[in-house]
């Protein structure tokens, strides 16, 4: 026990630093505070970003529509040569 102690304070560990005090003789050594359940989280910053990528994928997606529809024709033509047909 004394080789552990001497190794200790050799090693730069102190205990006259530390300051303690005796429990209370009906004291069992728990607080209310410990079982008492912290309100939940709300993630704001995950709730942001999946709103974000959604809104991006959204978007792609209905510019990915525009790019592959056929491009608008009138079935009237009243310059022949102007059509690509």
């Amino acid at each position: 026990m004394q080789a552990i102690r001497s190794n200790m304070l050799g090693a730069g560990i102190s205990n006259n630093k530390v300051k303690y005090s005796r429990l209370a003789a009906d004291d069992d050594g728990y607080i209310d505070l410990q079982f008492k359940k912290s309100p939940p989280k709300v993630p704001y910053k995950a709730i942001a970003l999946a709103i974000f990528l959604f809104l991006i994928g959204s978007l792609l997606i209905i510019f990915g529509l525009f790019f592959c529809q056929e491009p608008y024709r009138s079935s009237i033509q009243t310059a022949p040569f102007l059509s690509s047909s």
